[in-house]
Order: C-alpha cells, then sequence, then structure tokens
C-alpha cells in the first residue's frame, strides 16, 4: 500500500530486508546517497520535530561520534526515541550483521554495550519522563487516538510537552495503556540477553 501510493506520486523509496534491520538501512543509505541516518519507527506516531532538531543540532558539533539518541538513557517517553546513525558507523557492522540482534533491537543496544569501540552521546531530560507512547497493543492505539483527537486539529505540529499538558489536564488518558507499561523494547532486548 504504502510503496503503491509512493509510486504513484513519485516518491522515492526503498524495501529491503524483512528481518535484518541493520541490511536495510545499510540499503537505504547507500540507494539515496545519505551520509547520516535519522532512525524513526513508524510505531512511535508522537515523534516530537524539536527533538530531531535537537539531535541533528548535537551531531553537527560532535561529528566524530559513532551515534547520536535521545534514548542511551530513558528519560524521554517511550515513543519519542530518536537514532542518528552516521553510515560510516553502519558500515563498522558488515561483518557481524548476522547475529539476530540486529533483527528485532538494531545497532544502538550493541553500540552502548561496546563504548570502547562506538563513542555515542545521547540527549536527556534533567527529570525522567516514564511513561508509554509507542503503538504495540489496541490500548496505545486509543492512546495516541485520544491525544491527536484532543491535540492535532488546533495544531498539526504539536510537541512532547503539549501532549505532557494535556496529560496533566486529563490524568485518565494516562491509565488506557498503563498496563503495557513494561513492554518497552529495551526491557525485551534485556530479555533476549538473557537468553542467548
Amino acid at each position: 500500500m504504502i510503496e503503491h501510493f509512493a509510486k504513484e506520486n513519485n516518491i522515492k523509496i526503498f524495501r529491503g530486508s524483512e528481518e535484518n534491520l541493520f541490511l536495510r538501512h545499510l540499503g537505504a543509505a547507500e540507494l539515496f546517497n545519505a551520509d547520516v541516518i535519522v532512525r524513526i519507527t513508524a510505531d512511535d506516531p508522537l515523534v516530537d520535530p524539536k527533538i530531531i532538531d535537537d539531535i541533528i543540532s548535537l551531531y553537527q558539533q560532535n561529528p566524530e561520534v559513532d551515534f547520536v539518541c535521545n534514548n542511551k538513557e530513558h528519560t524521554f517517553p517511550i515513543g519519542l526515541d530518536i537514532e542518528l546513525i552516521p553510515v560510516k558507523t553502519l558500515k563498522k557492522f558488515e561483518s557481524i550483521s548476522n547475529d539476530p540482534i540486529f533483527y528485532e533491537f538494531f545497532i544502538g543496544n550493541y553500540i552502548f554495550e561496546h563504548p570502547s569501540t562506538f563513542k555515542s552521546i545521547g540527549l536527556r531530560l534533567d527529570e525522567p519522563i516514564l511513561e508509554r507512547w509507542t503503538l504495540d497493543f489496541s490500548e496505545d492505539y486509543e492512546f495516541i487516538k485520544q491525544i491527536y483527537l484532543h491535540l492535532y486539529e488546533k495544531n498539526r505540529n504539536f510537541s512532547m510537552n503539549d501532549i505532557l499538558k494535556l496529560l496533566n489536564k486529563k490524568p485518565e488518558l494516562r491509565s488506557i495503556n498503563s498496563m503495557h507499561y513494561s513492554e518497552f523494547s529495551h526491557l525485551k532486548y534485556k530479555k533476549f540477553r538473557k537468553q542467548n
């Protein structure tokens, strides 16, 4: 469907490996001759454009680093994760890209586990916001739907702070998907590493 829409509207598109996220990202970067990839996932429809700009600015100030993100330390709501990966960093993974870690969890966690090989820096909030704003379950969909119903019509570019103001005004919205709080991908990753 998305591929069909892109072709009909003359939008360039790349489809790579369905399983290996590393290969998909490297293939897209090579096709579009990119130096850097900013990774935003489709299950995070509440990503704040200002945070994207802040990540890019941080990289521009530190072009020697291998990875920039806002989830090195989990202080942002889950669902606002942004990762900036220079293509030079991606290429360092070619020799180990068959490791199953790259099928689901991508490279961020691997980079954090190998600080002597990869230099990473990240944005963090002074006061963590430990909330779930991502889309995996029907309750997540209902939560995100309510956010859009309350904010989108007034401001199509609403921010993290706009969402927080809404949730403070209507705290009952937080309970819609709170039962899935422990399903964060970094927690699943820890379980995966213990098993393998």
